[in-house]
C-alpha cells in the first residue's frame, strides 16, 4: 500500500511490484496525509486542516495556523470515516509568552490500538521555546484517544509488545522502549 502525489491510495502486488488496485483518499480539496499507518481494516493517517487566518506580514515566512486530525480512511472508499483532534499548529510572530503551538510526527499501529507522535512548543516569557513531547494512544474501537504519555520523538514503530520512540533531540537518535 501507498499514498501517491495525486492523492491515491495504492495496492502494490509485491510478486511483481506493479500497482493491482487504486481508490482516491480524502476527494473534495481535503489536505493530503502527512503519515499513515494500516489497522483494523482501515488507513489511519495524520493531516493538517489549515484553518482561515490574516496574511503575515510580507517579511515573514510562515504558515496559517492548523487543526492537526487522525484520520481514519475506509481503504475501499477512500472517504474518511472518522477524525480525531489531537493538537493545533500555531505559528506566531513573534511568538509570545504562553503561547503554544503542536505539531505532529509519525504515526503507527500495532497490538490494537493506533499511536501518533505529537510535540508541543511553548514560548516561556523570556521568549525561548520548550518543547515537550507526547505520545497519543488512539483506540480503534471508539476512535478516541485514551492515554497521552510524555515522550519526545518523530519516528515511531510498535512491536515485541512496545511501541518504540526515536527520540533525535539529542546529540544523535535515541530509540526509547514504552511499554503498552
Amino acid at each position: 500500500m501507498g499514498i501517491s502525489d495525486s492523492h491515491r491510495l495504492v495496492r502494490i502486488d509485491p510478486s511483481t511490484n506493479q500497482v493491482v488496485a487504486s481508490v482516491e483518499i480524502l476527494s473534495g480539496g481535503a489536505p493530503s496525509v502527512a503519515s499513515f499507518a494500516a489497522a483494523d481494516g482501515a488507513i489511519w493517517g495524520t493531516t493538517c486542516i489549515p484553518e482561515p487566518s490574516p496574511p503575515p506580514p510580507p517579511d515573514v515566512k510562515t504558515s496559517p495556523p492548523c487543526t492537526w486530525e487522525v484520520v481514519r480512511i475506509d481503504p475501499t472508499s477512500g472517504e474518511a470515516v472518522a477524525s480525531i483532534r489531537v493538537g493545533r499548529e500555531e505559528p506566531a510572530y513573534p511568538p509570545l509568552a504562553g503561547h503554544t503551538s503542536t505539531e505532529v510526527g509519525s504515526i503507527a499501529a500495532g497490538n490494537g490500538s493506533v499511536w501518533v507522535a505529537a510535540g508541543d512548543v511553548t514560548t516561556d516569557s523570556n521568549g525561548s521555546s520548550v518543547e515537550h513531547g507526547r505520545l497519543l494512544q488512539i483506540d480503534p474501537a471508539t476512535n478516541e484517544v485514551v492515554s497521552s504519555t510524555e515522550a519526545a520523538g518523530s519516528s515511531l514503530a510498535v512491536g515485541q509488545g512496545a511501541v518504540w520512540v526515536m527520540d533525535g533531540r539529542l546529540n544523535g537518535a535515541v530509540v526509547v522502549r514504552i511499554e503498552e
